[in-house]
């Protein structure tokens, strides 16, 4: 019978330790308490304040210099993958409609971003390049937005 009672013992302590825990859910006398009022108030958080949206050719333009003018964001990173055929920037980038289609003249073309497509892209006129999803395509014409047979550059 004796070997019986140890057999529980496990089980015994495991109730003694929930009895426990629910004997110090009480409040102890020696903690400092919380005044009833202000313990059920809830938490007052401060409103958050939403971020303004500064329209992309406001910040481009507030990045670029007059006397020296350079390419920057999404037609940087086309200049960097075209290269030459782009040219160099002859004027800061700006803003052509409330869309926020932007377009920026170089030394050998016009660059322009084009803001619902999200696509920076050059023409000299007749040939086009464009960054889209990260590749570059070309096509010829007058179409201001690639065809979907643009052929993509290597």
């Amino acid at each position: 019978m004796r070997y019986r009672v140890l057999e529980f013992l496990p089980l015994l302590l495991a109730i003694g330790l929930v009895a426990a825990w629910f004997g110090f859910q009480q409040p102890l006398p020696w903690l400092p308490q919380l005044a009833p009022e202000l313990a059920a108030a809830p938490l007052a958080l401060p409103t958050p304040v939403p971020p303004t949206a500064v329209p992309r050719a406001t910040v481009l333009q507030a990045l670029c210099e007059a006397g020296k003018p350079r390419f920057l964001g999404t037609l940087a990173n086309l200049k960097a993958r075209l290269g030459a055929p782009m040219g160099e920037a002859a004027d800061c980038e700006h803003s052509v409609d409330a869309e926020g289609n932007t377009q920026q003249q170089t030394s050998t073309g016009l660059a322009y971003y084009r803001h619902r497509q999200e696509m920076a892209a050059f023409t000299n006129g007749w040939d086009h390049w464009a960054l889209v999803k990260n590749q570059v395509v070309h096509w010829e014409g007058e179409a201001v937005d690639p065809p979907a047979d643009a052929a993509p550059v290597p």
